[in-house]
């Protein structure tokens, strides 16, 4: 189904308007709203800009948690007339058991479960380095519609379809016992998008054994995502103890900023070729020490500090040099070496910008790190796999293996030394190419003379998931649904990696409307396919035998 323009606006502006107009709304869960949305012919995206004014970055998703248990009390008591089994665990996990509607009363078929998760990766537009942008998303997303796609208003944030939307599909049940189904388990975890913690603490007591995973990142309509890469997450923190006094009559500080490059998800938007801030640092760097010999870095952020699963899309540096060699054209020199780094992709050449100034040191005390610590980042910068590493055209991009330098951050302590901090994730479909491509790159920044005592600590490692050819669930929904019929493999990881471990004998696919651009504040959602996938939803539960 294509909804018109009309038609669309009249039911969903009055949530958009009012998530526009006013700082901060809390959503709605009245009867009043329900019947609303149940009336409505896009009931799921009204929900998903409920969902939307909830803050819920990873590990702090008690607004939306709360709204999921609001719905359920309003459900339970004006829809249902009854108590629904309700779980959460420690970790902050719940689940929500439906009785079976429809044709499936009485039949005593089998628990079947839908499953998203609660969490988002924030991306805020105008982002300074090192800034700390939870605030922004304090009063939820903004939202608009905007040539038939959903997004955050002005593209100012990331919008949280991924996984927001999947959310709103799973709560359409909890309002709706008109849709036909069989019993069903309504899974809502958290903390996915730092390493599927929720799924992987799981303490749910889950009953099926069929799952649809509502996290579907698809390429396009029809598709259904039949595996996911695995992965590994490290972080590599060290300390460089022989700081130097930099003469700071014969020293200048040259302070430069990056910020808006394209960035994207570290899987789904790999194969783009997008600049990585970390990669772009290290070139000017190798640089301008061509230009002016002797290169120090004082300081340095790139990328979100403790988020692995973006690309970093802005860094800022302080660079002590000679003063000696400071051109009157050495700004110039260093915005035209990176706009024409930048220029090389067009993604990240549409919105890039680029800030330089030259400071003087007098009458300044400068500590620097030493010559031999920017040669060791230099060279380790320039030699860390990044980027689609293996391919096989099999796959969809062609991404088999790939890796994300995620984070960086350089700073001087109180005691007089530098704390270094660096993050980045491996993804393939094999667990032994994770393994030798975190390796190599942790033998790079970890195994230095410059550091002191350097710890490296796994932050998450996901196991590949392949459903098999013999899934039953696979395959009757790839036949019976008419909408779903070709499979892929995603470049990314999902949470059907760790329920397939917990569950025995568990089938699963992961599938979700058409959302593109996740992780970035570029994130929109195709309209005219959330209609499509709710009611290829309602095919695959209704064709359930047991």
């Amino acid at each position: 189904m294509t909804y018109s323009k009309h038609l669309f606006s009249m039911v969903f502006a009055l949530s958009l308007t009012a998530s526009v107009a006013l700082a901060k709304q809390n959503p709605n869960s009245s009867i009043e709203f329900i019947n609303q949305c149940l009336a409505a012919p896009n009931c799921e995206l009204n929900l998903f800009a409920e969902v939307s004014k909830t803050y819920r970055p990873s590990g702090e998703e008690t607004e939306l948690r709360d709204y999921v248990l609001a719905i359920k009390n309003q459900a339970e008591k004006m829809i249902w007339k009854k108590q629904l089994e309700t779980f959460q665990d420690k970790i902050g996990n719940i689940l929500i058991r439906l009785p079976a509607t429809g044709k499936f009363v009485g039949k005593n078929a089998n628990y079947f479960s839908l499953q998203s998760h609660m969490d988002m990766v924030l991306a805020y537009a105008d982002a300074k380095p090192g800034e700390d942008i939870k605030p922004y998303f304090k009063d939820g997303v903004r939202i608009e519609v905007k040539d038939g796609w959903l997004q955050s208003v002005g593209n100012k944030t990331s919008l949280g379809a991924d996984n927001g939307i999947g959310v709103a599909m799973e709560l359409r049940y909890l309002i709706d016992p008109k849709i036909d189904h069989p019993p069903l388990e309504l899974i809502f975890t958290v903390q996915e998008e730092t390493g599927l913690l929720g799924a992987f603490g799981s303490e749910l007591p889950i009953l099926s054994k069929k799952m649809l995973c509502l996290d579907g990142m698809t390429p396009e309509p029809g598709f259904i995502i039949a595996g996911a890469q695995g992965a590994s997450g490290n972080e590599i923190k060290g300390t460089v103890t022989d700081l130097v006094q930099a003469d700071s009559d014969n020293t200048m500080t040259v302070q430069v900023t990056v910020t808006q490059l394209a960035g994207g998800h570290s899987g789904g938007d790999i194969h783009r070729n997008r600049l990585n801030a970390i990669k772009a640092f290290g070139s000017l760097i190798k640089f301008l020490s061509s230009k002016v010999g002797e290169v120090s870095v004082k300081t340095l952020v790139a990328g979100d500090v403790g988020v692995l699963n973006k690309i970093p899309n802005l860094f800022q540096a302080e660079l002590v040099i000679p003063k000696s060699k400071v051109t009157q054209d050495l700004n110039y020199q260093i915005e035209t070496y990176l706009k024409t780094l930048i220029m090389q992709n067009p993604d990240d050449g549409a919105k890039g910008k680029i800030t330089v100034s030259i400071i003087t040191n007098a009458q300044q005390k400068t500590l620097t790190n030493h010559a031999g610590f920017t040669q060791f980042l230099v060279d380790s910068i320039e030699n860390a796999s990044n980027g689609v590493l293996d391919t096989d055209p099999a796959y969809f991009n062609g991404v088999f293996t790939s890796s994300n330098l995620s984070f960086m951050k350089i700073s001087q302590n109180q005691t007089g030394q530098t704390d270094f901090l660096m993050g980045f994730l491996t993804r393939s479909f094999r667990a032994d190419r994770i393994t030798y491509f975190a390796n190599s790159i942790t033998t790079l920044f970890a195994s230095n003379r410059v550091f002191y005592s350097p710890l490296v600590t796994k932050k998450m490692e996901v196991p590949p998931w392949m459903e098999p050819d013999s899934s039953e669930l696979l395959n009757e929904t790839l036949t019976q649904t008419g909408l779903f019929t070709k499979k892929f493999y995603l470049a990314g990881g999902l949470e059907p990696s760790a329920f397939k471990g917990k569950i025995k004998d568990l089938q699963v696919i992961a599938l979700g409307p058409f959302n593109q651009l996740a992780h970035s504040v570029n994130e929109k959602l195709k309209v005219d396919s959330v209609e499509p996938t709710a009611q290829g939803i309602r095919k695959i539960l209704s064709n359930q035998r047991r």
